[in-house]
């Protein structure tokens, strides 16, 4: 299989989790680069400021990658969630993240 090949089954595989725009693609393999839950949102927007343009979208990407947005009927695909409760929570896979990473470890390795 050549490299689009692998990238185009990746991103079918990641559609079939629910994944549907290259942000939320990018967000989630930005969290599980890390093998352990060692950064925050905060430290994934590259910012330092709570209040800025970049949290928020990033705030926005794990919302969707997590539980969802309880005016939206919680309509998050559980890939992610936060490892830990308190200011600047980190965050992680879980076990349904965990398993989508592995297929797609699978197809690219």
């Amino acid at each position: 299989m050549n490299e689009h090949q692998k990238l185009i089954k990746a991103l079918h595989i990641a559609q079939n989790f629910g994944m549907t725009s290259i942000n939320q693609m990018i967000f989630f393999l930005e969290i599980a680069k890390t093998k352990e839950a060692v950064l925050s949102v905060l430290d994934l927007s590259s910012n330092d400021d709570a209040a800025s343009a970049e949290y928020k979208f990033a705030l926005g990407q794990f919302r969707k990658l997590s539980s969802g947005s309880k005016y939206r009927s919680s309509d998050g695909l559980g890939l992610a969630e936060y490892a830990d409760t308190g200011r600047n929570r980190r965050v992680r896979l879980t076990a349904k993240g965990k398993q989508l990473l592995k297929q797609l470890e699978d197809i690219t390795l």
